[in-house]
């Protein structure tokens, strides 16, 4: 389980999280091209959701950090 803890729709209709939980790092998350109308019409800040995701690593700007790269989720 993960809370959403923030929500941003980016251009193609993909969307960035961020995730936390019982955890005390937030992680952050990205959905590309969610086709579920979970996505489009239920996911909110707050939300609890159950996810299959990618380890990745970002490279952005000089600077190197873990990201997740979400596969499928579901709200719980």
């Amino acid at each position: 389980n993960a809370i959403v803890v923030r929500l941003k729709t980016l251009k193609g209709g993909h969307i960035k999280m961020t995730l936390g939980g019982e955890v005390k790092n937030n992680m952050e998350a990205l959905w590309f091209s969610p086709s579920s109308k979970i996505a489009k019409e239920q996911l909110y800040e707050g939300a609890t959701v159950d996810l299959i995701v990618e380890l990745q690593w970002n490279y952005f700007r000089g600077n190197k950090s873990l990201q997740l790269l979400v596969k499928d989720l579901k709200l719980t």
